[in-house]
């Protein structure tokens, strides 16, 4: 099982929203990371056959996902930035509904298991006979997992899939995607490093329409070692420090106030071991915060 990109790139006139990328990934969870704006959603919908490519392609198990056409929709669940609902619809027909489209042969039984097994999975299953119409926004966020896993897809497209989850639903859906990873390929788009830095096989860093790095985790945190630092000053200094030096965390002791500082080391600064939001910091510190 494989899924490639290469050389890929999306032009909106001038502006390249993608730019030359390219990466070749097998089982296991990826997470895509980059600010607003770096191209993770128009990877991710190009990677779904939403958005056409400029030039480049997407291959699956060696194939152009274009010429392979339904057999790699089959293979896919996707689940949008922004997905879309149809209010009216009860959550279990929803799900019934998208088994049709995406044309599973099950049985009336075998398709109410099924249906009954994605709501448990997204902990909806006391709400499934309700109005999606009725459902606060993490509730629809969740269904729209469940519309995503249906069918077993053996490659799991996640754009945000925790955008409006509380902290304990982002564990639970963390730990849920962790099990179904194991025999499957999971993209994660984010921009929130939490999400992945346990759970990812790699991190791809996407910037501008570029890819930065792909490392995994560790190997990424390790990049930065003897360039994270902490370093106790007065509540009055933070300020000056903060225009000096990239600053990741101020956290308060007693009268004074911590820095974790990337980068030079600071006279009287003590050495910190990096984690994953470290790194983030430290690869998109000139990110100008431009859109797509």
């Amino acid at each position: 099982m494989e899924l490639a990109v290469e050389n890929l790139v999306k032009t909106y006139g001038s502006k390249h929203a993608l730019d030359g990328v390219s990466f070749s990934l097998k089982e296991g969870i990826y997470g895509l990371l980059g600010p607003n704006g770096a191209g993770k959603t128009t990877l991710a919908e190009i990677i779904a056959g939403i958005l056409r490519e400029t030039s480049g392609r997407v291959t699956w198990n060696g194939e152009d996902v274009r010429k392979l056409g339904k057999a790699y929709r089959e293979a896919l669940g996707f689940l949008p930035q922004a997905p879309g609902f149809y209010k009216n619809f009860r959550a279990d027909e929803f799900l019934r509904y998208v088994a049709a489209v995406k044309g599973l042969k099950l049985t009336g039984k075998e398709l109410d298991g099924k249906v009954e097994e994605m709501l448990d999975l997204v902990n909806l299953r006391e709400d499934g006979k309700r109005r999606i119409g009725e459902y606060s926004g993490g509730m629809r966020q969740r269904l729209g997992i469940a519309q995503a896993m249906i069918g077993d897809p053996e490659l799991l497209l996640l754009d945000e899939p925790t955008a409006g989850l509380d902290p304990r639903e982002r564990v639970r859906l963390r730990n849920v995607i962790s099990t179904v990873a194991l025999n499957k390929i999971v993209i994660w788009t984010t921009h929130v490093v939490s999400d992945v830095e346990y759970v990812a096989r790699e991190i791809l860093l996407l910037r501008s329409g570029r890819l930065l790095d792909a490392r995994t985790p560790k190997d990424l945190c390790e990049s930065l070692c003897g360039k994270v630092f902490t370093l106790e000053v007065r509540q009055d200094e933070v300020a000056s420090w903060q225009e000096k030096v990239l600053v990741g965390n101020v956290m308060r002791s007693g009268e004074n106030v911590i820095l974790r500082i990337l980068g030079e080391r600071p006279e009287g600064a003590r050495e910190a071991d990096p984690n994953l939001e470290d790194a983030y910091l430290y690869y998109f510190r000139d990110e100008s915060g431009e859109t797509k």
